[in-house]
C-alpha cells in the first residue's frame, strides 16, 4: 500500500485539527464549524483533522460525531484530504472509520488502547486496517496512550500495513522524530504536534510536517515554505519571531485556542465542554 502521506512532492505538510465550536448552553455551533473549516482552507492548509482530543471528541454524543463530521466534508468540497478521529473499541473505531470512509475521509487517527500491553495496542491497528482499508495514523500522546516506542512502532508499521502516519506527542518530540527516521525512512508519516511549539527543531530531525490546530496557521505554514526552499536562516527567524505566540497557545492549552479563534472572528464563542 503507497503511503498517502509521504508521497507528495510538497513535503513539509499541514494538517489543522480543527477545535468543535459550541454555543453558550453547549450545542454544537455549526455556524462556526463552517466558518473555521472555511479558514483554514482560505490560510492554504494542506489537509484537515477532526474529531481528536482538542476536538473534545470524548464529549460528543455519537449523533454529534457524525454531524461533526457530516459539517466538515459538505463545507471542505474535496478541496483537502480530511483525516477522523476514531476511539473506543476497535469494532466501534472500525464502524465509525467506515462511515467516514463513505464521506470521503483519507485517513483514522486512531487513539490506541490506554496503557494496554503492546500487543493489545498491535491487534488494535490490525482489526481496523483489516476492516477499513484506509491509511491510520497513530496518536502518540504519553498522557493519554502511555509511551510508544520506537522499536514498537517499527513493528507496527511491519505488520500492520495500513499504518501510514503518526501523530507525535512524546518529548521531547524531536528526537524521537529523528530516531523514527533513522529506522523507518519513509514508511511512516511523522508529524509533530502540540500546537507546534517544536515545529522547525521536528523539521530538522526528519519530520513530514504538523498535525496541529494552531490558531496562527500562516506562522507555521510561513515557517515550512522557507524550510522546503532550503531558506534556513529565514525559517529560523521566523520560528523565533513566532515562538512567544506558540508558547503562550501551547502552555494555555484548548480554552486559549478557543479565544483566539474567537477573537480572529472564525468561532463565536470560545466555549469549552466540562
Amino acid at each position: 500500500m503507497e503511503n498517502f502521506f509521504t508521497q507528495s512532492p510538497l513535503l513539509p505538510h499541514l494538517y489543522a485539527v480543527l477545535v468543535t465550536p459550541f454555543q453558550a448552553e453547549g450545542e454544537l455551533d455549526e455556524a462556526s464549524l463552517e466558518r473555521l473549516v472555511e479558514f483554514y482552507i482560505q490560510k492554504k492548509v494542506h489537509g484537515l483533522a477532526i474529531l481528536t482530543v482538542l476536538g473534545e471528541e470524548a464529549k460528543l454524543t455519537p449523533k454529534e460525531r457524525l454531524r461533526v463530521a457530516q459539517i466538515v466534508f459538505k463545507q471542505v468540497k474535496n478541496r483537502v484530504p480530511v483525516v477522523v478521529g476514531v476511539s473506543g473499541t476497535a469494532e466501534s473505531a472500525a464502524k465509525f472509520g467506515l462511515q467516514m470512509s463513505a464521506l470521503g475521509a483519507k485517513g483514522l487517527l486512531v487513539v490506541p488502547p490506554s496503557f494496554s500491553d503492546t500487543q493489545q495496542v498491535k491487534q488494535h491497528y490490525q482489526k481496523i486496517g483489516i476492516a477499513t482499508q484506509m491509511p491510520l495514523v497513530v496518536l502518540d500522546y504519553p498522557a493519554l496512550t502511555g509511551k510508544l516506542s520506537v522499536s514498537f512502532l517499527a513493528s507496527l508499521v511491519e505488520e500492520v500495513e495500513q499504518v501510514q502516519a503518526i501523530k507525535l506527542e512524546e518529548e521531547p518530540t524531536f528526537e524521537k522524530i529523528r530516531h523514527l527516521r533513522n529506522s523507518l525512512g519513509d514508511r511512516l508519516g511523522i508529524f509533530g504536534a502540540l500546537g507546534g511549539v517544536h515545529c522547525l527543531p521536528e523539521l530538522q530531525a526528519g519530520s513530514h510536517g504538523l498535525m496541529t490546530g494552531y490558531a496562527y496557521p500562516e506562522h507555521l505554514l510561513q515557517i515550512m515554505d522557507h524550510f522546503r526552499q532550503g531558506e534556513l536562516v529565514a525559517a529560523d527567524q521566523e520560528y523565533e519571531r513566532c515562538l512567544p505566540l506558540l508558547k503562550h497557545e501551547y502552555q494555555g492549552g484548548l480554552a486559549v485556542r478557543k479565544e483566539i479563534l474567537q477573537r480572529r472572528k472564525i468561532i463565536a464563542l470560545a466555549k469549552v465542554r466540562r
